[in-house]
């Protein structure tokens, strides 16, 4: 078989159900989405235009515009595809103004932001050397991190820079208020989706089609990644090979199936978009009236639905800890010494300060935590998802779902 892997024709039309499925989904939340964020900003501009009726007109003397400053930070790397093609992805949180972003961005995206704003004067950018060190070891990538976060700091710092376009989305900040409002709808809908299939792992993306392409994978690797692993060879190395191969032919499908689904929806959608708020705008009052009842409706829902969870609640809590607990204690275990050593460089500073640089003991600090963090995403967090879909039929949070949206 080499590193190839047939996947017959029932695997891959399971593959397209799955993937249909999932864009279905995706689609209804995102109409739903749709109309209560334009419900939102309805009720807001009326309570503005209210608002504006019963005060005083504003001294303009007084006035101060909000400072505009951006800003860049990289929280922390996460390792991503642990089970078929691992890398590595820096979160960045970044700011301009009220406008606000988490983005996910692999160094290869910092390659490309470099190459596209050039030569920023102190922009340091960590070049890839061969040999330069494993690329997953956590001293590494805590020093890549540092100079990232340098390089980030640098093109904030600059005019050019932090007022190109390609930066701001880039940094997933919205330039347009139009563009801020289809995010938010997007944001707030693939959330939905992502309740409702209980596909709860983090994940970065550029595009829509890609978020939802990779929704779909998810909805697969859960559901059918048993059956396609099984005709996979027995040797460690091929059989990691066979999946990538196998990855590559069903993203290459359904990426297809989602592009053009979603173009489909984004055309029905602008026209969707202006009956709804020409619908909320004519019939302000009556929407209201609907919107109170309909509140009224989810709370009595939303208690009588959390009632058998509440119930549950701890014998379910108390399952999760002891499922997780033994994994807990060995990754403490494990990493005692590191911290045994940190609190002795800590005692031997307040005994000698003038010998010991407290840079080091940072370092070692940063170190520790990735360390952890990394520890707890591959091995607690895979028992958390099994237990939890283990416990599903427990709590019956599919209703839940179904209200919140």
């Amino acid at each position: 078989m080499g590193n190839n892997v047939n996947l017959d024709e029932q695997t891959l039309k399971d593959c397209s159900d799955a993937a249909e499925r999932v864009v279905n989904t995706f689609c209804e939340s995102y109409l739903l989405s749709l109309s209560a964020l334009l419900l939102r900003d309805a009720k807001k501009e009326n309570k503005v235009k209210t608002k504006a009726l019963q005060s005083r007109p504003r001294n303009d003397k007084y006035f101060r515009p909000v400072q505009r400053t951006l800003s860049a930070n990289i929280k922390w790397w996460q390792f991503m595809d642990e089970d078929i093609s691992p890398y590595v992805v820096y979160v960045i949180e970044a700011s301009y103004g009220d406008q606000n972003s988490l983005v996910y961005r692999r160094y290869n995206k910092f390659k490309e932001l470099k190459a596209k704003v050039g030569r920023v004067n102190g922009a340091d950018f960590p070049e890839a050397r061969l040999l330069e060190g494993r690329k997953f070891d956590s001293e590494y990538l805590s020093a890549r991190c540092k100079k990232l976060q340098g390089f980030l700091n640098a093109l904030c710092k600059d005019e050019k820079a932090a007022n190109s376009l390609y930066f701001r989305k880039w940094l997933g900040l919205a330039v347009e208020k139009e563009d801020l409002f289809l995010r938010e709808v997007f944001e707030h809908s693939l959330q939905n989706a992502r309740w409702k299939l209980w596909i709860f792992k983090p994940f970065p993306y550029d595009t829509e089609v890609e978020a939802i392409t990779t929704l779909a994978i998810e909805e697969i690797r859960k559901h059918l990644l048993p059956k396609i692993a099984a005709k996979l060879p027995p040797t460690p190395k091929v059989r990691q090979a066979a999946m990538k191969n196998a990855y590559k032919v069903i993203s290459g499908n359904i990426e297809a199936i989602v592009n053009k689904e979603w173009t489909s929806v984004c055309a029905k959608t602008t026209n969707q978009r202006k009956e709804i708020a020409e619908s909320i705008k004519s019939r302000f009052t009556e929407v209201m009236e609907v919107d109170k009842k309909a509140r009224t409706i989810i709370r009595k829902a939303v208690t009588n639905a959390m009632e058998p969870v509440i119930k549950d609640i701890d014998l379910i809590l108390g399952l999760l800890f002891q499922e997780i607990c033994p994994t807990l204690c060995k990754i403490l275990i494990d990493l005692k010494p590191k911290q045994d050593s940190i609190y002795q460089d800590i005692k031997n500073l307040l005994l000698d300060s003038e010998n010991l640089n407290v840079t080091d003991i940072n370092k070692k600090v940063e170190v520790l935590k990735h360390d952890f963090a990394y520890r707890v995403n591959t091995e607690i967090e895979p028992i958390l998802e099994k237990k939890i879909v283990e416990l599903r039929a427990k709590i019956r949070i599919e209703g839940l779902g179904d209200i919140f949206l």
